[in-house]
């Protein structure tokens, strides 16, 4: 395929963004499709919103991308949890509007994972998943993740106790599956072209900006 042809998909870090980009994400995580895949589903507040993005200034833990599509619409987000720099582990997670298809949510795992220990140099990548979601289970297998235990009665939904799927994927696993995972799904892969910015250096960020921005977020409601 043309590289031209190739839709344009960029990562973008969470608190860089402007107001409308950060507000925009909120009306994504609270779609339908979004709360049902996520340990908590009720519908997340303005309020919890702004809490969520100030919580994420003092962790280093924790780091978070936007996911950018044509005009820079937002269609999703990425993130890191438990980010441990001494272990070079990590949990992630992504998800995506409901109105993408066409083979996205691929590309964007493809892209991630290359991200993750190439740039980032992180040894093992962890993920979490809600019983029921057995078509993200089926994406993490394809990544060559390997199911490496459950928490039964882990997480409360539609008013019973479900379980969670725990899954784990290495640098070397990773090293020895990628070619073979890019020549099989080339066709998906070749419809994106994706761009992951950086996260800016810890010591460089200007926290009192971020924090500045989040509270013009707040007043501007």
């Amino acid at each position: 395929m043309n590289i031209a042809a190739r839709r344009a998909i960029r990562f973008v870090p969470l608190l860089d963004q402007d107001r409308e980009t950060r507000m925009k994400l909120l009306a994504v995580r609270n779609e339908d499709t979004v709360r049902r895949a996520m340990f908590t589903d009720h519908v997340i507040s303005t309020d919890e919103h702004l809490q969520w993005m100030t919580g994420l200034l003092s962790d280093r833990s924790r780091r978070v991308w936007v996911i950018l599509g044509e005009a820079d619409d937002v269609i999703g987000q990425v993130s890191l949890a438990r980010l441990d720099r001494r272990q070079l582990t990590s949990d992630w997670a992504f998800f995506l509007s409901k109105s993408q298809r066409g083979g996205l949510g691929f590309a964007v795992e493809f892209a991630f994972l290359n991200f993750v220990f190439d740039e980032l140099g992180l040894a093992k990548l962890n993920c979490e998943v809600v019983e029921g979601n057995d078509a993200v289970v089926k994406l993490h297998d394809k990544f060559d993740f390997k199911k490496e235990g459950l928490r039964r009665s882990q997480v409360i939904k539609d008013g019973r106790r479900i379980d969670v799927h725990l899954l784990g994927l290495t640098r070397e696993d990773w090293a020895a599956a990628r070619n073979r995972i890019a020549d099989k799904h080339a066709a998906v892969l070749e419809r994106f072209a994706i761009d992951i910015v950086p996260l800016r250096d810890d010591e460089t960020a200007s926290v009192d900006a971020i924090k500045a921005s989040v509270a013009m977020m707040g007043a501007g409601r």
